[in-house]
């Protein structure tokens, strides 16, 4: 994919491979925006790269409505979206007895529904303008269960589930 031009958004930006990922972008001519919940975060990387202010856009993606009203915060900005990065999520470790029902809710409601909410939100876009992709990091705890890890293995196969074979 030739990114010259292209409208990205990166969300799960502030920290681990979604900063990294931020970062090679900015080397390429982007129009590059950038989510996380970490405000500091994410106007630190915005000055290291020379970013906007404008294109950066914190907020909770858990918080299903707001996540909502941020797509189209920067769908007004950018105009449209090329291709969307999520890179946000939570791991987890603890054996399935020593986990609690809250922490499994915690790791589905952020690694899978959060995603498929903005996905749902942002696909009629694309549908209307006929382009647009979805780039979603997991693991290979999607494709595999390993001990100590159920739930987060769970909510990564959920997304492989979700978008590995998706048609509009």
């Amino acid at each position: 994919m030739n990114l010259a031009g292209k409208n990205i958004w990166v969300i799960g930006a502030s920290m681990g491979i979604g900063h990294a990922l931020v970062k090679v972008l900015s080397s390429h001519t982007t129009n590059l925006v950038i989510s996380s919940r970490k405000k500091d975060l994410l106007k630190k990387l915005a000055t290291e790269i020379n970013l906007p202010e404008e294109n950066v856009i914190p907020f909770d993606i858990t918080n299903h409505d707001k996540a909502k009203e941020m797509v189209h915060k920067v769908l007004q900005r950018i105009g449209s979206i090329d291709c969307i990065i999520f890179t946000a999520g939570v791991s987890q470790r603890s054996l399935v007895a020593d986990t609690q029902f809250f922490v499994y809710e915690k790791l589905i409601n952020l690694n899978f529904l959060s995603i498929v909410n903005i996905a749902l939100t942002v696909l009629p876009s694309m549908i209307e303008k006929k382009s647009g992709h979805f780039v979603v990091l997991s693991s290979v705890a999607g494709k595999f269960g390993t001990p100590g890890r159920s739930g987060y293995s769970a909510s990564k196969q959920a997304l492989h589930g979700f978008f590995e074979f998706s048609a509009c």
